[in-house]
């Protein structure tokens, strides 16, 4: 069975796509005015080699200057080299302009050093219909990085980076959607505030990412990001598909994940360290070296529909007494590393508030025989306690259903 074979679509609790195309409708609404300013009309060349800094610059500035100045910066299909960020602040430029391509692979930017290639603060714009080269290893590295923004869009984007993709850092109202994208090394996309500069209402929607190497990251979430809308995303081969972590005094909150791919993550697909109401919904955690769903902190945590199948490890692990709740969701074929050594749920010892709900934890005998390797669909080690393991169907395991071995418990209606 292919993974997206195993996606059904079911009601969410929130609207996501609501979300997004009420937000879509307000970024066009408000969209400058079609004026229009060719940057090979300032000096560009476009052949990869030459330096096309200086052009975009005029270009910019010739669109500053005119009543307004609003409008957008069309790149025709080419390869543009620059040797220095493209600075999309008001005080560089007249603000809230577009910056637009030809297509996603036909209009290119090579960055040529260690600078985002757009760098964005304070002020609202649109990026989109490019493809964004950055080869840089240095940490300034990155293809777009905004910071304290009002009503960015960033929209059908290829990036080809070898440190970072889209840095946010602080702001509120960011866009994020399609986007194609090869990460060699760093982030693809950071999401980090801070308690004077909350990353707040971000959209991020539709992505397709895949690793090339061993020291990438999915998507961040740190340190006062909350508001965070995150739907139909793929991710492939990183270190962690998705890591939530930061500082005690500004743990991210308010998460909500639809149709998240995390897939051969070379160790868990989802790292969640820290945080408040976290809800994913249809996500998919499977064939890491290590962990589907690694849950080792954080409060009010939600999976329900969800996968976390063919994991070298657990399938979902847990050591947070924050309440962490898991629905009709399929959990398989873990313990990858030794046959029935490890098990679907793992909750430890001393953890409480754990509410396993509907699920299959295990492969199903008739349809997937000799493929099970997880020792029990969930084990409660000593010393858990309150916990609820209610209607779930765990047959297929090497060694049982449920393993109970915790306190204040209600283990009912299991087949």
């Amino acid at each position: 069975m292919k993974r997206r074979d195993a996606l059904s679509i079911l009601p969410l609790g929130l609207p996501l796509g609501a979300m997004f195309a009420t937000a879509k409708t307000a970024i066009a609404q408000s969209a400058p005015s079609s004026l229009a300013i060719n940057v090979r009309d300032y000096g560009a060349i476009g052949d990869g080699i030459n330096d096309d800094t200086a052009s975009i610059y005029n270009a910019l500035a010739a669109l500053s200057s005119l009543p307004g100045g609003r409008g957008a910066i069309v790149f025709p299909a080419g390869i543009y080299r620059i040797t220095q960020s493209i600075n999309l602040t008001p005080n560089i430029t007249s603000g809230n302009i577009t910056i637009a391509g030809t297509g996603r692979f036909s209009s290119r930017i090579k960055a040529d050093g260690d600078f985002p290639a757009f760098f964005v603060a304070q002020g609202g714009c649109e990026i989109r219909d490019l493809y964004i080269v950055q080869y840089s290893t240095g940490n300034n590295s990155a293809a777009i990085s905004v910071s304290n923004t009002t009503g960015i869009r960033l929209d059908n984007l290829g990036l080809e980076t070898s440190k970072n993709g889209i840095i946010c850092r602080g702001g509120s109202g960011v866009f994020i959607s399609n986007i194609f994208s090869f990460v060699f090394s760093g982030t693809l996309i950071l999401l980090e505030g801070a308690q004077s500069n909350n990353c707040v209402d971000i959209f991020i929607d539709t992505v397709i990412a895949s690793a090339i190497g061993n020291s990438s990251t999915g998507i961040v979430i740190k340190d006062w990001a909350h508001g965070l809308y995150i739907s139909k995303i793929e991710l492939l081969g990183f270190i962690y598909g998705m890591s939530i972590h930061g500082s005690p005094s500004g743990y991210p909150g308010n998460i909500f994940c639809d149709r998240v791919i995390s897939d051969s993550c070379l160790n868990n697909g989802y790292q969640i360290e820290i945080g408040n109401t976290m809800r994913f919904s249809q996500c998919w955690g499977s064939s890491a070296t290590n962990r589907g769903f690694n849950i080792i902190g954080g409060s009010n945590i939600w999976l329900d529909g969800c996968t976390a199948i063919n994991n070298g490890l657990e399938g979902v692990y847990v050591n947070t007494s924050g309440g962490v709740h898991i629905r009709n969701s399929q959990i398989a074929r873990n313990s990858q590393v030794q046959y029935g050594a490890l098990h679907g749920i793992y909750v430890e010892q001393s953890v409480s508030g754990v509410t396993v709900e509907g699920c299959r934890l295990g492969a199903s005998e008739a349809g997937e025989p000799g493929l099970e390797k997880q020792g029990y669909g969930a084990f409660f080690a000593s010393g858990s306690n309150n916990y609820i393991v209610i209607g779930n169907d765990t047959r297929g395991n090497i060694i049982g259903g449920i393993f109970s071995g915790g306190s204040n418990s209600v283990v009912a209606n299991n087949l």
